[in-house]
């Protein structure tokens, strides 16, 4: 209640106070933090940051969804809730939207849970029928499995037979394609990945937090993230990283280019 009442109107001195009681709150373990979870992502979302900070020095693993859309909100909340359970759980949304960075986010913030084993294995539709053998064989009891890309059919069956066999949770990637039909039928909760189309809100942030794990502070200009709102993004979060890794690891230079970097080096020096 308190907290509608700062969003109603907002006070950044009052917001400040709230969030440290509410950090006060997150003392009592990690059970409190996920329950004061979603009312902090609120206030960070109303522009209040210190409450942004606060929310990533409590859960690190979800500033890999950073930003304010309501999209961003969204998929914050459901990892946290969906983190403190053992369902197994469908990841749905387009090709490069985050399947595999929200399946890591889960099993990390799954570890606040005593009961949870640190065995991450990862499967892809696509590996070889050999490799997949073997993985099964050696799945661990009580783990963590994701699936990337998956399809119903005969072979994820076994996946299937092997998690419910060693009690592992199960968590599927698969587009919204994918998740109509068979999925419905054996999956009961899904959590959707909104494409980043939807979030061009969060370019700034989510370019601002990739640079910063290359070791680069700042951000783009304005003209710069003009032009990148503009973009379909048709790989979602997948091209945003290439995009990134273009910007720090930039080709090597041509002969000319480096004659012509050092001669404006040497006029100016």
């Amino acid at each position: 209640q308190l907290v509608d009442t700062w969003l109603a109107n907002p006070d950044p001195a009052l917001g400040r106070q709230l969030v440290e009681a509410l950090s006060d709150l997150g003392d009592d373990g990690a059970d409190q933090r996920f329950f004061l979870g979603p009312l902090i992502d609120r206030l960070a979302c109303a522009g209040l940051p210190e409450a942004e900070a606060l929310l990533f020095s409590w859960h690190p693993a979800l500033s890999d969804w950073v930003g304010r859309s309501d999209g961003a909100r969204r998929v914050r909340a459901g990892l946290l809730r969906w983190s403190r359970t053992k369902d197994d759980l469908l990841l749905v949304g387009e090709q490069g939207a985050g399947h595999h960075a929200a399946a890591n986010t889960l099993h990390v913030l799954g570890f606040g849970a005593p009961s949870w084993s640190p065995s991450w294995t990862v499967l892809w539709e696509s590996m070889p029928e050999i490799v997949l053998e073997r993985e099964l064989a050696d799945l661990p009891r009580g783990g963590f499995l994701y699936v990337e890309d998956a399809c119903p059919g005969e072979r994820f069956g076994r996946v299937a037979e092997a998690a419910r066999r060693t009690r592992s949770r199960l968590i599927v990637g698969c587009t919204p394609e994918r998740s109509r039909g068979a999925w419905g039928h054996r999956f009961g909760a899904a959590l959707e990945l909104p494409p980043l189309r939807e979030r061009r809100e969060d370019l700034p942030l989510l370019i601002q937090r990739r640079l910063a794990q290359h070791g680069l502070l700042g951000g783009l200009g304005e003209q710069d993230l003009a032009l990148l709102a503009g973009h379909g993004w048709p790989g979602n979060l997948n091209e945003l990283d290439g995009l990134i890794e273009l910007v720090v690891e930039p080709a090597p230079l041509t002969i000319c280019e480096r004659f012509r970097r050092s001669c404006e080096a040497w006029l100016e020096a």
